[in-house]
């Protein structure tokens, strides 16, 4: 009896005493499942987009928007890109749909596709604040890109990432270390071709590595490799009678330079091509004439 009492009592607590309420709905899948069905509900009138209403198709267009929001929230960035990519298919008058894309796109690393997106967004949009969100993600995608092309010694590419960050860039301390890079990678190709025995190239990459904004560490790097390569590159242009580039190679000389017979010799040279006088020069190196 005991036993049975027992079960018994084990019966009517199972079967009357209150439960647990069932596991609500995740209010994300709900919200998700709400986007989607009113898109299907659009398409289900219309599948051919071509096809859809002006009005219908700004109401997918604002659906696909929301869409690409909830997978930003969701941390889904490429779901998110694709989704901002058809809202602004369906209403391009709307350019703050390819801005979003282009931000997506930044999140999964597809750093090109993002600068396209971003670029035509500047170009297309007359919103000054989200221009200028959009010129922030630039300058730190040019820069990235840059970075990637020097460290696989990828130098003339560098150089033109980092002179596409200068164009949006918006303060003059990121100028200035933007200036400092493309100068080191001018450098290092420089230092490169002089390895190769490429000496004339070698002279040109690093003249372009010299400005007034030169640091000194790096200026005196250059003195100590391209002295002798800025000379003979200006004797080889009087040679060729290239007066131009003689006078560009003698005047980093004179402006970057502190080796004292290095600098007479080029000022003295300046003041030749820069008037009638008709002072000899001395003879061009070798190297210069058999690289021709």
């Amino acid at each position: 009896m005991i036993k049975g009492g027992f079960f018994s009592i084990l019966l009517f607590v199972f079967c009357f005493a209150p439960h647990s309420e069932a596991a609500k709905p995740d209010p994300k899948n709900l919200l998700l499942d709400s986007i989607n069905d009113k898109i299907r509900s659009i398409r289900g009138r219309e599948p051919i987009l071509g096809k859809l209403t002006p009005e219908d198709q700004n109401k997918l267009s604002i659906l696909h928007r929301e869409l690409g929001d909830f997978y930003m929230k969701q941390k889904s960035p490429l779901l998110g890109a694709i989704a901002y990519r058809k809202a602004y298919g369906l209403n391009p008058s709307t350019s703050e749909h390819k801005l979003r894309a282009g931000l997506a796109y930044a999140h999964t690393n597809q750093l090109i596709l993002s600068y396209k997106m971003l670029a035509e967004f500047l170009h297309e949009s007359t919103n000054e604040t989200l221009k200028f969100q959009a010129e922030q993600e630039l300058y730190k995608i040019c820069l990235g890109l840059g970075e990637k092309e020097n460290r696989l010694s990828l130098w003339t590419q560098a150089v033109e990432w980092y002179e596409r960050a200068m164009q949006y860039s918006n303060s003059p301390r990121d100028s200035l270390d933007l200036v400092d890079r493309i100068q080191t990678a001018y450098f290092k190709q420089g230092t490169f071709h002089y390895s190769q025995k490429h000496y004339l190239e070698a002279a040109d990459n690093l003249r372009r590595a010299l400005s007034k904004n030169t640091r000194e560490s790096l200026r005196a790097k250059i003195e100590r490799l391209g002295v002798t390569l800025f000379l003979n590159a200006g004797k080889h242009f009087e040679r060729i009678e290239e007066r131009e580039e003689a006078i560009a190679y003698y005047t980093v000389i004179r402006d970057f330079l502190y080796k004292s017979s290095a600098v007479d010799y080029a000022r003295q040279r300046l003041k030749v091509l820069t008037s009638n006088e008709n002072i000899p020069m001395k003879s061009a190196p070798t190297w210069l004439i058999t690289t021709q």
